[in-house]
C-alpha cells in the first residue's frame, strides 16, 4: 500500500511514532528508558556517530568496485568449471546408458 497518496507527511510522522510506541510497549519499554538507550548510542559529545556522506559514498564505490571484480572473476570461473563438468556428466551418462543397455540385452538372452 503506498501511504504517501493517502498520508500528508505530518500524518505519516505520527503514524511512525505511534508505531513505535506500540513496538515499545509490546517490549515493555518505557519511552524515556529508550530516549536514554538512544543517548547512550552517542559519542561524549552529545552529536550522533556519522559518517560523512562523502565519506560513506567513496567508500561503498571502492568496496563495490573490488567486490565486483572479486565477482566476475569468481564467476568467470565457475562456470569454466562448470563446462568441464558438464562434459564430463554428458560423458558419464553416455556410459551408463551403454552399459543399461547392455545389461538388458543381456538379461534378456538369458531369459531366452
Amino acid at each position: 500500500m503506498r501511504f504517501d497518496k493517502y498520508l500528508t507527511p505530518e500524518e505519516r510522522l505520527q503514524a511512525w511514532r505511534n508505531g513505535i510506541a506500540y513496538k515499545l510497549a509490546e517490549k515493555e519499554v518505557l519511552p524515556s528508558e529508550f530516549n536514554k538507550m538512544c543517548k547512550t548510542a552517542q559519542d561524549a559529545t552529545g552529536k550522533a556517530i556519522a559518517l560523512p556522506l562523502k565519506a560513506m559514498i567513496w567508500s561503498a564505490i571502492l568496496s563495490g568496485g573490488a567486490l565486483g571484480t572479486l565477482g566476475f572473476f569468481t564467476d568467470e570461473a565457475v562456470d569454466d568449471g562448470g563446462q568441464k563438468n558438464l562434459a564430463l556428466r554428458r560423458r558419464r551418462n553416455y556410459f551408463k546408458d551403454v552399459a543399461a543397455k547392455l545389461k538388458a540385452e543381456i538379461e534378456n538372452t538369458e531369459d531366452a
